[in-house]
C-alpha cells in the first residue's frame, strides 16, 4: 500500500467513524430527548385537560347537592307538592270550586332515576287571581314547572254562578302593585271591575331526584327537603310589581265606550244686548274623493301595506303605501288584511283627528268599493276595528 492509498483509508475511516458517531447521537440521544419533550407536553396538557374536567365534575356535584327536591321518596313528594299547592290556591283565593287531580308518576325516559310528579287543576277566579298564583308557584324552592296553562271566560253572568258571601270576610291578599278586589263598581254587563270570572286549567309537575353515579362513585344525594322555608325564591324574569299590567289591560273585558264627560256648568249673567246676527259663513263642500280602490292588501319582511290602482287608468301600475306614509287626504295607521279588511286612515280636520276606515272588495251586488266609500269608525259598530286601532295607537 502507498502513502497515497494509505491517507485515503485512513480518511475513509474517519468518515466512518464520524457518520456512525452521528447515528448515535442523533438516534441515542437527540431522538429520544425530542420524544421526551413531546411526551411531557402531551402529559401537560392533559393534566391541565384532567384539572378543569375535574373543576366541572366538583362544581356540577355542588350544585347538585344544593337542589331542594320536594323528597326523595315519590309518595311522600306527591303528597307535599299536592297539599302546597292547595295552600297557593287557599292564598290567592281560588281554593272555591277548585279541584286538584294528582296524576300517576312518570319516570323520565332520558334521565333514569328521575321521576315527576304530576298535577291537574281546575279553577276558577279573576285574572288577578290567577296570575298571582302563578308567580307565587314559580317562586317555589323546589324543582316544579307548569306543562300547560288553559284561560278561558265564563259565557254566563258572574251573578248567576256566584256563591253567597261568607258570614265573616276573607282574609286579603292584596300584595305590592295590585289593585284590590273589593270594590266591584259595575263596568258592564255580567262582570265587575276585575273583568269576567275565568275558567283556567293547569298541568303543574315537580321532579323526584335519583341517584347521581360518576363513575363507580355515588354522589350524595341533597339532604334538604322543599317547602318548608317561608320566604319565597326570586326566580321570576321580571319584577313583582310588572306583572300587575297583565290584569290592568285585562283581554278578556269587552270593549265599552267610555262615559260622556259630565256638563259644563254655565254661570247665570245679564241677558246681553241684542246684536245683528253675523253673515254665515261659507262652508266649503267636502272634497270629493279620488276615484281609487285597494287592489290587495300585502306584507313585505313583516310589514303590512296596501297596492292601490287607479279606477280611471286601468293600465297605470300600482301604488305601493306602506304605514305612516300619506294616502287620500290622511296617513295610513292600520292594515286589516283578509276578504273583509281594508285599511284606517288618520285625517286632521279643523275639530280634531278623525279615523276613517276604507273597505276592500265588493259589496252585494258586486261593485268594486272605492275611496267615495269610506266612513268614520264608529266604536260600537266597528268594535274589532277599534280595537286594533287602539292597539296600534297605544304602541
Amino acid at each position: 500500500m502507498n502513502p497515497r492509498e494509505k491517507k485515503l483509508a485512513i480518511a475513509m475511516g474517519v468518515l466512518l467513524a464520524a457518520a456512525g458517531l452521528w447515528a448515535v447521537v442523533k438516534y441515542g440521544v437527540v431522538k429520544r430527548w425530542q420524544t421526551l419533550q413531546a411526551n411531557i407536553a402531551k402529559t401537560q396538557s392533559d393534566a391541565e385537560r384532567y384539572r378543569k374536567n375535574l373543576e366541572v365534575a366538583h362544581a356540577a356535584e355542588a350544585d347538585w347537592s344544593a337542589l331542594r327536591p320536594l323528597s326523595h321518596n315519590v309518595d311522600r313528594a306527591q303528597n307535599k307538592f299536592l297539599q302546597n299547592l292547595h295552600q297557593l290556591l287557599d292564598k290567592n283565593g281560588l281554593a272555591e270550586d277548585c279541584t286538584v287531580t294528582p296524576q300517576a308518576p312518570r319516570e323520565l325516559a332520558k334521565t333514569k332515576g328521575m321521576t315527576e310528579v304530576r298535577a291537574t287543576i281546575a279553577a276558577r277566579g279573576t285574572l288577578q287571581q290567577i296570575v298571582n298564583f302563578l308567580c307565587d308557584f314559580h317562586e317555589r324552592d323546589y324543582l316544579a314547572r307548569l306543562d300547560r296553562i288553559k284561560i278561558a271566560a265564563e259565557q254566563k253572568p258572574a251573578s248567576a254562578t256566584r256563591s253567597p258571601a261568607p258570614s265573616t270576610p276573607a282574609k286579603s291578599s292584596r300584595r305590592r302593585g295590585s289593585r284590590s278586589t273589593a270594590a266591584a263598581t259595575r263596568e258592564g254587563p255580567g262582570y265587575g271591575a276585575e273583568g269576567p270570572t275565568l275558567n283556567v286549567t293547569i298541568e303543574a309537575s315537580a321532579l323526584v331526584l335519583g341517584e347521581l353515579k360518576i363513575g363507580n362513585t355515588v354522589v350524595a344525594q341533597p339532604t334538604a327537603e322543599a317547602g318548608e322555608d317561608a320566604e319565597p325564591v326570586e326566580r321570576l324574569p321580571r319584577a313583582r310589581d310588572e306583572y300587575a299590567r297583565i290584569w290592568e289591560s285585562n283581554i278578556f273585558k269587552l270593549w265599552q265606550e267610555p262615559p260622556p264627560p259630565p256638563p259644563r256648568e254655565v254661570a247665570t249673567a245679564e241677558a246681553p244686548a241684542p246684536q245683528s246676527e253675523p253673515e254665515p259663513q261659507y262652508e266649503p263642500p267636502p272634497p270629493s274623493r279620488p276615484n281609487k280602490r285597494i287592489g290587495a292588501t300585502i306584507s313585505m319582511s313583516g310589514k303590512l301595506a296596501v297596492l292601490i290602482l287607479d279606477c280611471d287608468d286601468p293600465g297605470r301600475p300600482s301604488e305601493k303605501v306602506e304605514i305612516n306614509q300619506p294616502v287620500d287626504d290622511g296617513t295610513l295607521v292600520l292594515v286589516i288584511p283578509g276578504g273583509n279588511g281594508g285599511m284606517v286612515v288618520q285625517v286632521p280636520e279643523r275639530r280634531g283627528v278623525k279615523y276613517y276606515f276604507y273597505p276592500f272588495g265588493h259589496d252585494e251586488t258586486g261593485r268594486q268599493y272605492t275611496f267615495a266609500d269610506r266612513r268614520e269608525i264608529d266604536p260600537r259598530q266597528d268594535a274589532q276595528i277599534q280595537a286594533e286601532l287602539n292597539k296600534v295607537l297605544r304602541g
